[in-house]
């Protein structure tokens, strides 16, 4: 009597939607360059066919990669995969990834103390779950010499132990710019995967920042970590309130 060829076990994938992974026995013939999947999405056309990458281990397995719309919600999703072993169930757990971008890549401003500034950004979800854009937010400035001029102060302090570390606290601490208080006049609420949308930034700067000296700081926003760097002109005479793009 003739024995029944096994049944290849299911292959398993989690991760995010454009980098999801899993390991696969190398008889199952995965490395081959013609492998195709197909995934069926909840409220979508099933997926096929889907090209992986597959790598061939020291130890015989496969590492196969397979990556799906970079929108696709998180879940689990199942389907089938063509090999030279045969077809083989395939589940694609895919995780939430929150990720956010602005445009331009950093945010540069002129400005003095107590100003206010408003500028245009882009945003772009890029990831696969909403993204809540709040209406108002603060993150702090610093001077960006601030640090070198503390080491300086600590070295060059008459007084060693305990006092240098005064000196440099100090200088750290004078550094500090204040908080930059953050509304986002045009364009907040809850942002779709895949959405982009234009938002109009309104900053109020501190009037503790110092003339002629330049701060940086970074408006964290989920994922995002923004890069904001602001130059304090020396003319005292210049107008309050100034605009950027």
């Amino acid at each position: 009597m003739a024995r029944s060829r096994a049944k290849p076990p299911a292959l398993r994938f989690r991760g995010p939607p454009s980098a999801l992974h899993a390991f696969a026995p190398g008889e199952l013939g995965v490395e081959a360059p013609d492998v195709r999947a197909s995934l069926d999405l909840a409220g979508q056309p099933s997926i096929a066919p889907l090209a992986l990458e597959a790598t061939q281990l020291p130890s015989g397995a496969a590492h196969v990669r397979l990556e799906l719309p970079p929108t696709t919600p998180p879940g689990t999703y199942e389907g089938s995969l063509r090999t030279a072993g045969g077809v083989m169930t395939v589940a694609a757990e895919v995780e939430s990834y929150p990720s956010l971008r602005l445009a331009p890549a950093q945010l540069l401003v002129e400005a003095g103390p107590g100003d206010a500034v408003e500028a245009h950004v882009t945003a772009l979800n890029d990831g696969n779950v909403p993204l809540e854009l709040p209406e108002a937010t603060a993150f702090g400035l610093f001077d960006v010499a601030g640090a070198e001029r503390g080491v300086l102060a600590a070295f060059t302090s008459p007084e060693g132990g305990e006092a240098r570390l005064g000196a440099l606290a100090d200088e750290l601490a004078a550094s500090h710019g204040g908080l930059v208080r953050v509304q986002i006049a045009e364009g907040a609420g809850v942002l779709a995967p895949g959405e982009v949308r234009a938002l109009l930034l309104r900053l109020r700067l501190s009037d503790g920042l110092e003339r002629g000296r330049t701060y940086s700081g970074t408006l964290s926003l989920h994922t995002l970590r923004y890069y904001v760097r602001v130059t304090v002109g020396a003319d005292e005479s210049r107008p309050r309130r100034r605009k950027t793009a």
